[in-house]
């Protein structure tokens, strides 16, 4: 329980956490291309983890890869601002709960409506993950309001 309240409370915890995730997705799908797949890594990626890779849907899977990386790196931004600038306390902890959620929700239906067949709920879901990550930034203005 300690171990997760440092990860999802703290902000070097959520930043970790955030770094992770873009770390394990890079890894896993940096696999999918370049010299991977002439020495066929490629194949055993996308064989061991049964994806769908249709040739014609290729740039529709390299952006939905690039804004679930997006998504995670303006969350570690916001992680920092949130801790550096004045605001209330829980203001701060709502802005880091809902960004958190929102980009983890946004790269795990993102990633599955893109890689493992496409299944509409996980593009909703994706689409809601945006969306948080979009009303936390709402938030994160609303606590900078200087007329306070």
């Amino acid at each position: 329980m300690k171990r997760f309240d440092y990860l999802f409370t703290s902000t070097k915890g959520l930043i970790l956490v955030a770094i992770s995730l873009i770390s394990l997705i890079t890894g896993v799908f940096g696999t999918l291309s370049g010299p991977m797949v002439e020495w066929g890594i490629r194949d055993l990626t996308v064989t061991y983890l049964g994806m769908d890779l249709n040739p014609a849907e290729r740039a529709g899977r390299i952006i939905m890869l690039y804004h679930t990386i997006a998504m995670s790196v303006v969350a570690i931004e916001v992680y920092m601002m949130t801790s550096i600038i004045p605001m209330r306390k829980h203001e701060q902890r709502n802005i880091n709960a809902i960004i958190t959620f929102g980009y983890i929700l946004a790269m795990v239906a993102g990633l599955g409506f893109a890689y493992w067949g496409h299944n509409f709920s996980l593009h909703g879901l994706f689409l809601v993950g945006q969306s948080l990550v979009f009303f936390a930034g709402l938030m994160f203005v609303i606590a900078l309001n200087a007329w306070k």
